[in-house]
């Protein structure tokens, strides 16, 4: 499958879009919450557009690092975090809730150890066949722990939590990483973050369907 900067910048305008869209839809804090989830998407989308141009044009080298931390830092640093800690505020059943809350300490274990990373390994972007490969130096081991954990924390409060089509991300999610870690794996932060972008518009269907139901209940 072949990637591009217009793929990156076309997916950030889509994904920014269906953003604000859920922004001004949700009713409540916690579903706007929920709703920076596509609005983040599309700015990491963003940037991944401009490591792109810094990767196949000299002339914007200059923008490769800011870039390429950017889309790391939404990667590594702010979906661990945020995506459990959205499911947790939304989440109304008080055993699921005090469950999901307990992946978003995971998360935010995960997302300091990546920071570190990010700032004390060398993380290098380069293109591999029509994607974008991170590399950065850390071993094997530690590389398939954080990959496990990583997954936890993103994926299972999606399909803990009792609101109406929550588990449609975490699936969604899912088969995205199962399909890019069998074919693509070396590619994987880069190529499982655009069709995990591609999701969002499921987070505005979630919030859509919240304020039909909170009309119902009024």
């Amino acid at each position: 499958m072949c990637f591009s900067p217009e793929a990156s910048f076309s997916a950030a305008a889509i994904i920014t879009t269906v953003g604000v869209v859920s922004l001004s839809k949700a009713s409540s804090l916690p579903y706007k919450l929920l709703g920076c989830i596509p609005l983040f998407f599309g700015i990491q989308q963003l940037a991944e557009g401009f490591v792109w141009l810094s990767l196949l044009y000299e002339r914007f080298a200059f923008i490769k690092d800011v870039s390429a931390s950017a889309f790391i830092v939404f990667a590594w640093i702010v979906w661990p975090i945020w995506v459990p800690m959205s499911m947790w505020q939304i989440e109304a059943d008080v055993k699921r809730k005090k469950l999901i809350k307990s992946f978003f300490f995971v998360g935010v274990f995960v997302s300091l150890a990546l920071a570190y990373t990010l700032v004390f390994r060398n993380v290098e972007a380069g293109i591999l066949d029509c994607s974008i490969i991170y590399n950065f130096d850390v071993s094997e081991n530690i590389h398939s722990t954080f990959g496990v954990l990583y997954l936890l924390v993103t994926v299972v409060p999606t399909l803990l939590s009792k609101v109406p089509k929550t588990w449609l991300l975490g699936v969604m999610n899912i088969l995205a990483y199962v399909g890019t870690k069998l074919f693509i794996s070396d590619r994987i932060l880069s190529i499982w973050c655009f069709f995990a972008a591609l999701t969002s518009v499921i987070v505005l269907w979630i919030i859509l369907d919240e304020k039909k139901r909170s009309r119902v209940i009024d």
